[in-house]
């Protein structure tokens, strides 16, 4: 059944891109495959919030306030809802392609790339769609050697980490992983990849990329724009032969951030700006994660760490009148440290396979702290900003398998998080989520 296959394929099959493929091209050197999956489903998301948080933000919109006729504009907490969702989406389908041509005995080259969209989208009806490229990459190698990629490809992180995480759609809080962190896929990357008697290796080097936008890190907004200058990641995970699989990684990014205004805000007579100059901060990641696996039952634990550190102070800056465009004898900066923020999310699972039924169970639990370290980021109301955030998730899943091909899932989340933002101990926002949708591979 599919869910059992789910369970026991290797690392190194999911690093492929595919969990099956139809061949529609065979010679005596080459092989084409096809393959993708569909993932129509319904969603329903019940947002809260506490009235704390329903203080400082207005929902449904960014937060801007007017005094004495200055806009005091900041962008620090994005638009936060509590308007209930319905909605039915395929978003994340893929198809795909693969072609492997045989050079000698024993070199091998290959190309693939894959697609993602939502075909339940109207406007991917209208033939303007979201349709983007998953990944895409040429690759040369040797069953023993192993084998050389570039191009647009998983990132090590992405493939090694969050074995907890069984869910659909709901669950791996926890895992995190961004492109913009290099920790989902990798784009102008080269890749090495290597497997062996139940181990593989991957290792990984990323240049420049194009600019990411409003980038959040927890509930903040961090950065407005910015892009990867040049990374590097590295990947290990070990299958057993009596149920055990451990992994681990790490990766390193240097970002190129913009010289961003966090508020400007002002009391009738004097203007105060708080801002960071052009910089390059640093991002250093790290997961490690572990299932065991027996008769129907699997349990399995993550843990992933994500540290940003900042090579720029951020600053202050006090005008005496409102002409802060072109102030006369702007003053000396006040600096307000290098901006620090620690990520940590560890999760747990269990799942159980009912294989005479095509049935599985799982229960996930879910937690990420993050710690805002950021003397430059103000609220114009001077509403107190903490430095911590704790978001928990508690997910709870059943899928049932009519085929190899062809599954339905239910699944139901109940998320909650403190100091919403690094707000107030009052600040907390709930979530209720419930989905139900169907998988077809092919």
């Amino acid at each position: 059944m599919y869910t059992k296959k789910i369970l026991t394929a290797t690392i190194a099959s999911l690093i492929a891109g595919q969990v099956m493929a139809e061949q529609v091209f065979k010679s005596d050197t080459t092989t084409i495959d096809v393959y993708g999956d569909l993932r129509p489903r319904f969603r329903y998301d019940d947002p809260t919030a506490s009235d704390g948080l329903k203080k400082v933000i207005p929902f449904g919109q960014d937060v801007t306030t007017e005094e004495d006729g200055d806009q005091a504009r900041q962008r620090i907490i994005p638009a936060y809802s509590t308007t209930k969702i319905k909605k039915i989406t395929a978003e994340g389908s893929a198809f795909g392609f693969k072609v492997q041509q045989q050079l000698t005995d024993d070199v091998y080259a290959r190309g693939q790339i894959e697609f993602k969209w939502d075909m339940t989208d109207a406007n991917a009806q209208a033939g303007d769609g979201d349709l983007r490229t998953n990944y895409g990459y040429v690759a040369a190698g040797t069953a023993e050697l192993g084998e050389l990629k570039l191009g647009r490809m998983q990132s090590a992180q992405d493939a090694m980490a969050g074995k907890h995480d069984f869910s659909y759609e709901l669950g791996g809080a926890s895992k995190l992983g961004n492109a913009w962190q290099g920790t989902d896929y990798v784009d102008n990357a080269v890749g090495y990849q290597w497997s062996d008697q139940g181990i593989t290796v991957m290792l990984q080097a990323q240049a420049e990329t194009e600019d990411y936008k409003d980038i959040d890190i927890g509930n903040r907004r961090i950065m407005d724009k910015a892009k990867i200058k040049n990374g590097y990641g590295a990947g290990i995970n070990w299958d057993s032969n009596f149920g055990l699989s451990l992994s681990g990684s790490y990766t390193r990014i240097k970002i190129d951030q913009n010289a961003q205004e966090f508020i400007r805000k002002s009391d009738g007579s004097n203007v105060e700006i708080t801002r960071l100059p052009d910089s390059s901060p640093t991002i250093d990641s790290a997961s490690v994660s572990a299932s065991y696996t027996i008769e129907g039952l699997t349990v399995a634990a993550s843990y992933s760490a994500y540290n940003y550190k900042w090579d720029k102070e951020g600053v202050k800056d006090t005008y005496d009148d409102n002409n802060f465009e072109s102030p006369d004898g702007a003053p000396t900066p006040t600096p307000l440290g290098k901006p620090k923020i620690e990520q940590q999310g560890w999760g747990v699972g269990v799942r159980y396979a009912f294989e005479e039924y095509n049935v599985g169970v799982y229960g996930i639990y879910d937690e990420l702290k993050t710690k805002y370290k950021m003397k430059i980021q103000q609220l114009p109301d001077d509403t107190e900003l903490g430095q911590e955030e704790n978001l928990k998730v508690m997910t709870f899943g059943l899928d049932y398998g009519f085929t190899d091909q062809f599954m339905v899932f239910a699944e139901y989340a109940h998320s909650k998080t403190d100091n919403y933002a690094g707000l107030s101990s009052d600040a907390t926002a709930k979530n209720k989520q419930f989905t139900i949708g169907t998988r077809f591979y092919f």
